[in-house]
């Protein structure tokens, strides 16, 4: 099912010449380890490079083997504010180098994440449990 929605959304993109950018998000190693061992991680870059193969102009960005540190995740699957700031920064770059060298051509590439490195790139934002905490603060200030 999913597959099918996949295939018609790039379809969707390919028609009106709209680039399309398919994001391996980094994980824990351990985890990347067991996608290997087990066998997904090879089925779903598969699913991608059929993808590729009919969808000229599909870009895939390949953060699998980034390297994050352990202390940049939230949890093994999902990066804190400073990981997802970091992918955020690289990701941009990525995107405008990439569109700056397509201008028009439909280019098929597979793209590796650079490694990971700590940055300013987290100053001033704000994370989901800040959110929260804020917005409690607020509600006990308007019930006083």
């Amino acid at each position: 099912m999913n597959e099918a929605y996949i295939r018609r959304f790039l379809a969707l993109a390919s028609a009106r010449k709209i680039p399309v950018f398919w994001l391996l998000p980094p994980v824990l190693e351990g985890i990347q380890s067991q996608r290997e061992q087990n066998g997904l991680d090879a089925r779903y870059a598969q699913l991608i490079s059929r993808m590729q193969a009919r969808f000229p102009g599909l870009t895939v960005l390949d953060g699998r083997h980034a390297r994050y540190a352990v202390n940049v995740f939230f949890d093994p699957l999902h990066l804190d504010r400073r990981g997802a700031a970091v992918l955020s920064h690289d990701v941009g770059q990525m995107l405008e180098r990439r569109l700056s060298e397509r201008q028009g051509r439909a280019q098929t590439a597979w793209l590796e994440l650079p490694k990971f490195r700590d940055g300013p790139w987290d100053a001033g934002l704000e994370d989901t449990t800040q959110t929260i905490l804020a917005l409690l603060s607020g509600q006990k200030e308007r019930a006083r």
